[in-house]
């Protein structure tokens, strides 16, 4: 992941670019209530996973992964490392 975001990086200033990169920190109520949603979706992902391991002992279906929950946080950290503004 950070090999293609410096690559990434290196080309958008190679055309005199700047990235700016935007997350949405905000605790809104509508967002709040999507985020809750999403929480209920993930969870029940988790548990046809690790159901699906206990019985069959097989790897799950690739339309039950889900991202890691640090994602966003080590996507920002990498992107900062990188030089690029993050708002």
């Amino acid at each position: 992941m950070v090999q293609f975001l410096a690559v990434l990086v290196q080309t958008v200033q190679s055309v005199n670019m700047e990235l700016a990169v935007f997350f949405n920190g905000c605790l809104e109520q509508q967002r709040m209530c999507e985020w809750i949603i999403a929480q209920q979706r993930n969870r029940q992902k988790i548990n046809q996973v690790l159901k699906h391991i206990t019985n069959k002992g097989t790897p799950p279906p690739k339309i039950w992964w889900t991202s890691p929950v640090c994602l966003r946080t080590c996507l920002r950290m990498a992107l900062r490392h990188l030089g690029v503004s993050v708002v």
